[in-house]
């Protein structure tokens, strides 16, 4: 998740360890963050002790607490108990291809170098830095063309570690390096703050502001209260507001309610996505319900779940998003919940206002029906594995991932035409038309033969071999709405909905649900 930007994250690595009492190296931590340090990495080289779990979690939630990554020195066993955001192996650690098996694909993996001699045992393809540590008094003029030729040789970032001053700062960025790395033990605990004020100039690096884990629940509720009443749209159907035990909703005539979640690492993560487009992003997500139940949205509750590494002012940001879609579809946020969690998760409760005459279900296709989409398909699979193989050059792709829209303009066209079957796409095509002839018990032929692909989506599939049709049938979130009805009938909606195009047949059940001309088609599932 940091590798898009890593030669920002190298540029100022602070290195503490386990040998310092734990509030100190905190108090350093945080010293070296606020000024300026993008990346902290934790030294530690004895057995596992419950005492340097505790002490390296508290330093990895304050990391996460700025979006800076916390890395491991040596260790991988040590940095998956902590769940650090990767390691920085040594000449005789364990593989990278190990330590990824371990951590994931998104962790990052450095090698530390002593000498020039290790770099011809050294396969630089499978890491994402190299470490070099430097003398404080050096051959200049050697040690600029040792830089440069490893910077050359490796095609990777440089950091110059064991900086002790300023100006050895200056002379590294000089010859080439991407980030320097200063240890705790180099500054006594009165000059640390000027020192690293020098060091972080020398980096090109303004002080920031410290955002520290959340603490306080009550406090915390009482900020996104306070928000929430500062921002929230009129609504008739909110009578007592969020506060009280409960909120108090006028009589709805049709209610229609619906549930969602959002996991982080399985619908998000941080390094993809803003924490307003995580927030914006799960209500739509979870509006999207209600527009395939053609049910005006009137409101939410959301069962917060919070882990040690946020912070406040990251949680507010979130609500921000949320509050955000809100307004956007004139809907409350009526209350919620709030616990720790390890990971961060949003489980959401919707409720709409259904149509007054007609309520879609999944059972209401028949033989001889068309199946139709309301909007393209695949586009947010392809933005997902842009930002999976850290592809920058397909933004609008990504976006289609990040911030989706729930249809209900499409909604209010299909409920005016009076279509009886009807759901969103967010588990794909094949998955979300299995459920349909499933619940009608007939056969869906999926064809998308015929359908001009989104230019980007193509050339998207071209650079990485694989086929748009098969993509879109099994890309999910798209979060268009995926219909059946006659020809007559979708020629009208068609003009109403020109994006429309047809998906698929119904047919009489002929022992398979769903038929393509691709073999081994499979949905898109949120487990993997």
């Amino acid at each position: 998740m940091f590798r898009e930007k890593i030669k920002e994250y190298l540029r100022l690595c602070y290195v503490t360890d386990n040998n310092a009492p734990p509030e100190i190296s905190e108090n350093q931590v945080k010293t070296a963050l606020k000024g300026g340090a993008t990346m902290i990495r934790y030294l530690f080289d004895d057995p596992f002790s419950a005492l340097s779990c505790k002490d390296a979690e508290n330093i990895r939630n304050i990391c996460k607490s700025n979006c800076l990554p916390f890395i491991i020195t040596g260790s991988i066993l040590f940095a998956k108990a902590v769940k650090a955001d990767g390691v920085l192996l040594r000449k005789n650690d364990e593989t990278p291809e190990t330590a990824r098996a371990v951590l994931g694909d998104d962790c990052l993996v450095g090698i530390s170098i002593k000498s020039p001699d290790d770099m011809e045992e050294i396969d630089f393809k499978l890491y994402d830095y190299v470490d070099f540590p430097v003398l404080n008094r050096i051959d200049e003029i050697t040690f600029f063309l040792f830089i440069q030729d490893m910077v050359k040789n490796s095609g990777l970032p440089l950091v110059a570690s064991e900086i002790i001053d300023s100006q050895t700062a200056k002379l590294c960025f000089n010859c080439g390096a991407s980030g320097i790395a200063v240890k705790a033990e180099s500054f006594s605990t009165k000059t640390m703050e000027q020192n690293i004020a020098h060091i972080s100039s020398a980096a090109g690096i303004l002080p920031r502001p410290l955002s520290l884990p959340w603490k306080n629940e009550f406090g915390l509720i009482e900020k996104l209260m306070k928000n929430n009443s500062e921002n929230r749209p009129a609504n008739h159907l909110l009578k007592i507001p969020s506060g009280d035990d409960a909120a108090l909703l006028n009589s709805l005539p049709r209610p229609v309610i619906t549930t969602d979640t959002q996991r982080e690492g399985v619908h998000f993560k941080f390094g993809w996505q803003t924490p307003e487009e995580i927030g914006e992003k799960a209500v739509e997500a979870a509006f999207s319900d209600l527009a395939a139940s053609y049910a005006a949205p009137a409101g939410l509750f959301i069962n917060l779940g919070i882990p040690p590494y946020l912070s406040d002012e990251i949680i507010e940001k979130i609500y921000k998003g949320i509050r955000r879609s809100l307004s956007r579809h004139n809907a409350f946020l009526g209350g919620g919940n709030t616990s720790r969690s390890d990971f961060l998760s949003l489980d959401i409760f919707a409720l709409g206002e259904g149509d007054k005459e007609i309520f879609p279900v999944r059972s209401g296709a028949y033989p001889g029906d068309s199946l139709y989409s309301t909007g393209p398909l695949g586009l947010a699979r392809g933005g997902l594995m842009a930002l999976q193989k850290r592809d920058s050059g397909f933004n609008e792709l990504r976006k289609k991932f990040i911030l989706p829209r729930a249809r209900f303009d499409a909604a209010r066209i299909l409920a005016k035409n009076r279509v009886g079957c009807a759901m969103d796409i967010s588990d794909g095509l094949a998955g979300d038309a299995l459920h349909i002839a499933r619940a009608s018990n007939i056969t869906i032929k999926l064809d998308l033969s015929s359908y001009s692909f989104d230019s980007l989506f193509i050339m998207f599939c071209k650079k990485y071999g694989i086929s748009p049709e098969a993509t879109a049938i099994c890309g999910g979130e798209d979060y268009e709405l995926l219909f059946t009805c006659s020809t007559d009938k979708f020629d009208k909606i068609r003009k109403e909905i020109p994006g429309a195009f047809k998906v698929g047949t119904c047919m009489e059940f002929n022992g398979e649900y769903i038929i393509t001309h691709f073999s081994n088609i499979s949905s898109f599932q949120h487990g993997d």
